[in-house]
């Protein structure tokens, strides 16, 4: 079971309360993983430093959960007993490997992530069913998750989002080996699922929180998705409406949505057809 707060002062010590930033439209975020007995917390800063404190039989729901939300950092401090489940069960999951730092607090170690060939990213194509659904039948396509991003509330429910008064999008996020399937594939596959001219929505469903959009993590990325797109542009001599954006909080859905396609086969495939994504033949 995963938690996020949005008031610190619930479980922190007072020491900690004046140093530690929680406003999540700055990416700060405030985890904590817990059982009937014990729980393990995580705090990043802005500046993306990490601070975990609690139970390591826990490390490796964390590990998890931290890998469903993106919370992807440049920098950790722990607990040196914490620090060597983490960064095993870390590497485990990601790949890649942590090159330790000098760390000023006694019994904590310091470390940097450098990244393995376990890659994340979002994107938003409408019902987050639909877009979700072709990539499970691809090698090197780990999870696809359903969730939601780029609106105005923490922790939006399904009812909300769908309203259009949070702004945000449907979205999935895919974990991927890029050693077996490439970004660049992963955009094939999207471009197929999608309508690219429509700004409006996808298909039947209408409203922003349907319109397509790709997030960016790096201005490295970002320019592939722009040449991506001006080369598929070309192609057809029209102008994409899909939006550009950098990555923000993915709030992952209700447990109901994840995973749906697999979950509800028939459901599904009639879903495609009534959206008008599939044809009836």
């Amino acid at each position: 079971m995963i938690k996020i707060y949005t008031d610190i002062y619930e479980f922190l010590k007072n020491d900690l309360k004046e140093n530690i930033s929680y406003d999540f439209t700055k990416n700060s975020y405030i985890v904590k993983v817990y059982d009937d007995i014990n729980e393990l917390i995580v705090i990043k800063e802005e500046g993306g430093e990490l601070f975990v404190n609690g139970s390591t039989h826990l490390v490796e729901e964390l590990v998890e959960n931290m890998i469903t939300l993106g919370l992807e950092f440049t920098e950790c401090t722990m607990s040196k007993e914490l620090a060597e489940i983490f960064t095993q069960k870390y590497v485990l999951n990601l790949g890649g490997n942590f090159i330790e730092l000098e760390c000023p607090i006694k019994g904590y170690k310091t470390f940097i992530y450098k990244e393995g060939n376990i890659k994340t990213c979002v994107l938003a194509g409408g019902c987050f069913w639909c877009v979700g659904k072709p990539y499970y039948e691809y090698d090197g396509i780990i999870r696809v998750f359903s969730g939601y991003s780029g609106g105005n509330k923490v922790m939006p429910s399904y009812e909300e989002v769908k309203s259009q008064l949070t702004h945000h999008r449907e979205c999935i996020k895919l974990i991927y080996d890029e050693n077996i399937i490439s970004y660049e594939e992963i955009l094939d596959i999207y471009f197929e699922t999608i309508d690219p001219l429509d700004a409006e929505g996808q298909f039947i469903d209408r409203g922003e929180s349907y319109t397509s959009a790709l997030y960016y993590k790096t201005e490295e990325m970002k320019d592939f998705i722009l040449q991506y797109i001006k080369n598929e542009e070309e192609k057809i001599k029209k102008k994409f409406m899909v939006k550009l954006l950098p990555e923000e909080i993915f709030y992952m859905a209700e447990e109901y949505h994840q995973d749906y396609a697999v979950k509800n086969p028939e459901l599904m495939e009639e879903e495609l057809i009534l959206s008008g994504r599939k044809n009836d033949l």
